[in-house]
């Protein structure tokens, strides 16, 4: 049984009174579900907000009443009825009414732009707009005309009038419209059937095995379609709802509130779990805290660690407004996790998860690609717009009910069979040629010491972007950037390493709790906070420098003991420099001048002592006392700046010793990897004479260090081992590298770093 199998059974051990839902649940209306839980339970507690409480039998009434009143108006043919309301138990009792009349609940958001109100009202051509005495001239103003607009609070809600209204309804009815922008920005309205409801309902009833003793919170717009599994879950279970309206509540007696209310279940996206997860107080009540709708990080599990004690379990899913619950992983307070990613698990009942590609055929583990959800019970369709429904649901070719949705989320199999969530596609964003995925580099940088949460985002114009990361450190610390670099370079390729970090307070969400990218500042031309002193020039040429500096990396200070990366600089922005420096001085420097120190002060010492920086570069950590590693870069391009990062990454413990690749200097290049081996061999004996060796190199270096240790291995010499990363090469004649049986029985080959990476070590 798996870690999270075990958890899983333990939610039932903690849950007393729980009895499983079966597939009879689902062949009914919500409606039906609900005058049978009335009936069993009518004085319990069924909805407990801040200004109100009723039970079963009083929500059953009000809710009778208000039916009667949309009938009245509205006639027995289920169409869309708007309803806007705060979260709270009169949107509660609006959502039952809309539902026991038989017709369609279209949930608003209040907060939401007065121009979105509009258009989606005009998409959805609703026969009535229920509303509360606040929302109420916001109603009127975007209510179509001739739509009657119904204040709840002053319609006749009497125990005469409770008597529940005898409408025929099917399982297979429409139950919710629910509008999303998706990546457009245009409304989409999804819909679904009451059968599909009850069945997501069946889901989260017995993952979590709620029962009539539950209370459950639920703190986000009705209009967000996470809502909807707190909500039935409660009111079909005999639990008690607790609903609140964040744009009023104090977050700082959120936590407060929870405490007080005895909550059993809590459910939230990430960003509002942070928000309540802080001070002194803990949560004994809580058995199970509900991730879902962003992506949730370790943090969030040392979070819950701290403030849920043992027994409760802290569970991460993924859902979607066309597929309700997909995927949940349980995790306890001594769960360890392989990543900074939090799973969202395995699926659900009767849901298949697959990772697809473009051409939507499945890829396998561990390549990234768009999540595909295949069920029966996957969301009606988008309302009115069949083309839509038909591009967007992909009926099986043996059994038509069975479909298949691609999500637009990305996401990859883990090697214990979990699916990572790794955000929206249009969070992958393609940068110089290179296709990075945001939520991976944010996780990177989520896993460096000192960070709590980032954000990651393009910046700047075409042709002139960059990769900022926004950082969110405990108690708004500063930075540590080059810290955060160095462990950022073992764990990114070099085009995806961000070129600023820019500390935040915290991260901007948007009104369901979510990240908000588009909302983070925009970089000023402001020195970066940066661990080193500002120091101004002293001479002609160290303003000269500056000034190229400033205006390349859009800054209005620089010192000159600046780190030029941790200014923001790139590989591909140091080229531009130095070929500045050269128009500027008529000097050419190389790029393996700036390899160890890229600052003012270094290049000004270049241009002035014409260093020569050929062969064997200045050695990284040379005190270290283990076996130096000489690694050659093959980096024509940017001078391989990203040794740095790989000396920082070994530790002060090793000497790095950077060799670059022969022709920098305009020398002739040798036409074979055994002479350049040779040449490579004779810088490296000057600075260590006798074996044993540790050797290493990326693209043709990998190559060149694989002829070295031949040459070695010939001569007598110890290699201990020689690492080959993306040593890979079109040309035939090197084909034989991977392929000799002489160097298979020579050295073992470690595919642990990646399909493009190999590893030989010398002896096991």
């Amino acid at each position: 049984m798996t870690a999270d199998a075990k958890q899983r059974a333990r939610v039932q051990q903690h849950a007393g009174g729980f009895e499983p839902l079966d597939k009879t649940f689902i062949e009914a209306t919500i409606a039906d579900r609900f005058e049978s839980v009335v009936r069993k339970y009518p004085k319990r507690m069924a909805v407990v907000d801040r200004q109100s409480a009723l039970t079963f039998e009083e929500l059953h009434n009000q809710s009778n009443c208000l039916a009667r009143i949309i009938s009245q108006y509205c006639g027995n043919l289920p169409e869309p009825v708007a309803i806007l309301f705060p979260q709270g138990t009169a949107a509660i009792n609006a959502i039952l009414g809309v539902l026991k009349a038989g017709m369609i609940y279209v949930p608003l958001d209040c907060a939401e732009r007065r121009e979105w109100l509009v258009e989606v009202l005009h998409e959805v051509k609703p026969v009535m707009l229920l509303t509360d005495a606040e929302n109420l001239a916001l109603a009127q103003d975007v209510a179509p005309g001739g739509v009657p607009v119904i204040e709840v609070g002053a319609a006749d809600l009497t125990v005469s009038q409770a008597k529940s209204l005898p409408v025929a309804g099917s399982a297979d009815d429409v139950a919710y419209i629910f509008f999303t922008s998706g990546t457009t920005g245009r409304p989409k309205g999804v819909f679904d059937t009451n059968r599909n409801v009850l069945h997501n309902i069946l889901r989260y009833t017995n993952a979590l095995a709620i029962n009539c003793s539950d209370r459950l919170s639920v703190l986000q717009s009705p209009a967000f379609s996470g809502t909807v599994s707190s909500l039935f879950s409660a009111l079909l279970n005999g639990a008690c709802l607790f609903p609140v309206n964040l744009v009023r509540e104090n977050m700082a007696t959120l936590g407060s509130w929870l405490r007080d209310q005895k909550i059993t279940i809590y459910h939230s996206v990430p960003e509002i779990f942070r928000s309540i997860a802080v001070g002194d107080q803990d949560f004994p009540s809580v058995r199970v805290v509900r991730l879902e709708g962003d992506r949730a990080s370790r943090r969030d599990l040392d979070r819950f660690r701290r403030y849920f004690p043992d027994p409760a379990l802290i569970v991460n899913g993924l859902g979607t407004t066309e597929t309700g619950l997909v995927c949940q992983f349980f995790m306890d307070g001594n769960t360890r996790l392989a990543s900074e990613i939090v799973p969202v698990g395995y699926p659900s009942t009767d849901m298949n998860v697959q990772i697809v590609g473009e051409d939507g055929a499945e890829v396998s583990s561990p390549h990234i690609g768009e999540i595909a959800v295949t069920s029966r019970y996957l969301a009606a369709g988008y309302w009115q717009k069949a083309n839509l429904t038909a591009a967007a649901f992909q009926s099986d070719s043996v059994d038509q009910e069975i479909r298949t949705y691609r999500t637009g989320d990305l996401g990859r199999i883990a090697d214990d069979g979990s699916l990572e969530h790794l955000g929206r596609m249009d969070n992958r964003i393609r940068f110089r040629g290179n296709w990075i995925v945001l939520a991976v580099v944010e996780e990177a940088i989520e896993g460096c010491a000192g960070v709590e949460a980032a954000a990651v985002k393009l910046s700047g114009d075409m042709g002139n972007e960059r990769l900022i990361a926004y950082v969110k450190t405990p108690n708004a610390d500063p930075i540590d950037i080059p810290a955060i670099r160095g462990q950022l370079g073992i764990k990114l390729p070099a085009y995806a390493m961000p070129s600023r970090f820019i500390s935040v307070w915290d991260l901007p969400v948007n009104r369901n709790g979510k990240v908000d990218r588009a909302a983070l500042p925009v970089p000023d031309r402001g020195r970066p906070d940066i661990s080193t002193p500002y120091v101004g020039p002293y001479s002609a040429l160290h303003q000269q420098l500056i000034d190229l500096w400033c205006d390349l990396l859009e800054l209005e200070q620089v010192g000159i003991k600046d780190d030029f990366f941790e200014l923001g600089g790139d590989s591909l922005r140091a080229i531009q420099m130095l070929m500045g420096v050269h128009i500027l001085t008529g000097r050419h420097v190389l790029p393996d001048a700036l390899l160890e120190r890229a600052t003012i002060g270094s290049l000004a010492d270049v241009v002035l002592g014409d260093r020569d920086f050929r062969g064997v570069h200045d050695i990284f950590n040379a005190d270290g006392d283990l076996t130096p590693f000489f690694f050659l870069h093959g980096d024509y391009i940017s001078g391989g700046y990203y040794v740095r990062e790989l000396a920082r990454h070994l530790g002060p413990e090793r000497a790095v010793v950077p060799v670059g690749p022969l022709g920098l200097a305009g020398e002739p290049v040798p036409q074979s990897y055994q002479e350049m081996a040779e040449i490579h061999l004779e810088q490296i004996r000057r600075v260590q004479p006798t074996g044993p060796y540790l050797l290493g190199g990326q693209c043709n270096g990998g190559l060149v260090a694989l002829e070295i240790a031949r040459l070695m291995a010939a001569q007598g010499e110890a290699v201990i081992k020689v690492a080959m990363i993306h040593a890979s090469v079109s040309n035939l004649r090197h084909r034989w590298v991977k392929e000799n049986p002489i160097i298979r029985s020579l050295f073992c080959i470690d595919r642990s770093l990646g399909e493009r990476a190999f590893l030989w070590t010398r002896g096991q």
